[in-house]
């Protein structure tokens, strides 16, 4: 759809995930490792496109990375360039209580991340949500099906990365961080979210600095924007097209 309108689509592997290398799945043994993976890309595609202007789209987990990114290069006093704005689709700005483990297991954590960074993290069950998560049963069901996707969501979250993704929320909830963001943002987020905190969300939405932002809340959709009931991944789909022309 992005092609057809005049876009170029490029995705990657982050580390932990898809077809990247490790013996440990999902592992991310620094953030700033995935931030600095992004800000590459990035600066590869400009190469490749040097009058095109370079935007970030994250979606879920992908949106937390997009975040930290932006929020991070705001607050060491650096332009995002060469991305020039943000689409957080379902952004992990805070997952839901139900979903964290307990204080006491996350200070843990945090001490036995430095020392066992490989250790399984207790308390976090992603696959209880899993079905939920998406709007449409085929996609969750192609998701079960998928050995790659699989790969990852059967593998127990190590108290490193678990560590590491509390930090980089930790970090982007900070009021004096938000409002240090200046970039374009577009955050499109579904009305039946299970997974994020929406008041985090939305809380986020309106201390971020920027002066260009947009927010929609989809009606009916779940936290996979993109695998969800046909008439849905539509709609959001205009909506980043939509966003795109209005900044490209």
């Amino acid at each position: 759809a992005l092609r057809t309108e005049g876009f170029a689509a490029i995705a990657y592997d982050q580390v932990g995930s898809g077809y990247s290398e490790g013996d440990a799945p999902g592992y991310v043994e620094s953030f700033g490792d995935v931030i600095t993976d992004l800000q590459k890309l990035a600066e590869e595609e400009q190469k490749r496109y040097p009058s095109a202007k370079i935007f970030a789209l994250g979606e879920s987990a992908g949106a937390l990375v997009a975040l930290r990114h932006g929020i991070g290069r705001a607050v060491e006093g650096l332009d995002p360039s060469p991305i020039a704005g943000y689409i957080l689709c379902g952004p992990i700005v805070r997952i839901k209580k139900e979903m964290m483990p307990p204080p006491c297991v996350i200070g843990i954590a945090k001490f036995l991340a430095r020392f066992f960074p490989k250790l399984p993290l207790p308390g976090v069950d992603v696959t209880s949500t899993f079905d939920e998560a998406f709007g449409d049963p085929r996609w969750a069901a192609a998701g079960k099906a998928d050995p790659v996707v699989q790969r990852v969501i059967n593998a127990q979250m190590h108290v490193r990365t678990g560590a590491e993704s509390l930090g980089a929320m930790e970090f982007i909830n900070l009021p004096e961080n938000q409002k240090k963001f200046k970039a374009p943002i577009a955050m499109i987020i579904g009305e039946k979210e299970v997974r994020v905190d929406l008041g985090a969300a939305f809380e986020f939405y309106m201390t971020a600095g920027s002066d260009d932002k947009y927010l929609k809340v989809l009606k009916g959709a779940r936290h996979q924007l993109f695998q969800d009931q046909p008439e849905l991944i539509q709609v959001a789909v205009q909506e980043v097209i939509s966003w795109l022309k209005a900044h490209a």
